[in-house]
């Protein structure tokens, strides 16, 4: 993607990470990286073995890049279980402090018509020079749901959901628009934890999804 802020990776690169030392934050991110995009079950334990850090280092390493680990149960109630790697939902202003993010891998358009060439390099099949006229093609609307059920689930108030998917499919058409509602949730939530927002005047889920367009961080309506 040019002139974005992430380049693909090979997964063939977890075969390099280190065997007899600490990981870089940029190994653990790739570690993590990866597990995420299997939907590997994980624990704060086996990164912190892993990795060989100590457990509160993975877990602020968690909070840093915008990562947690969901539990099926609270970890009070039982120790010792595996959980589910959630990406948070934040605006691009935040990342741009200095702070690196997780990039949700799952959002991202796939890599296909590859092949692998003798030397066991991945090369595309075909270089394509023209431009595609639609340069924001319409996806399966079943990746347009899965999308939208992360967004309900990353917004505070559950109010309307119904509705708030209607306005969603009807203002929600590509890749761009996916990436621009993200943004305005992010910069939503961060509305709400910058005023302190009580829950009671947060924003009923279908008001959002109706007006999500207001809360683009300006940078990004000023370039659209």
């Amino acid at each position: 993607m040019n002139g974005g802020n992430w380049v693909p990776i090979s997964k063939a690169l977890l075969s390099e990470l280190p065997k007899d030392r600490a990981f870089t934050r940029l190994e653990a991110m790739l570690s993590l990286s990866v597990d995420y995009d299997q939907g590997k079950q994980v624990t704060v334990n086996g990164y912190a073995s892993l990795w060989r850090w100590s457990r509160g280092r993975v877990d602020r390493f968690l909070g840093e890049i915008g990562a947690s680990i969901e539990y099926p149960e609270t970890t009070g109630q039982k120790q010792n279980q595996r959980g589910q790697i959630m990406i948070q939902i934040s605006s691009r202003s935040r990342a741009d402090n200095g702070q690196i993010k997780i990039i949700d891998s799952k959002c991202l358009p796939s890599v296909t018509d590859r092949k692998r060439t003798e030397d066991g390099q991945i090369t595309d099949r075909s270089q394509c020079t023209t431009k595609d006229p639609n340069p924001n093609p319409l996806k399966d609307s079943s990746d347009f749901a899965l999308f939208f059920e992360k967004l309900w689930a990353a917004y505070p108030r559950k109010d309307g959901k119904k509705s708030a998917q209607r306005h969603f499919s009807a203002t929600v058409k590509n890749e761009s628009d996916k990436e621009r509602i993200n943004l305005a949730l992010g910069s939503y939530l961060d509305h709400i934890e910058r005023e302190g927002v009580q829950p009671r005047f947060v924003k009923k889920g279908e008001t959002w999804f109706n007006n999500w367009q207001d809360w683009i961080p300006e940078e990004e309506s000023n370039a659209a």
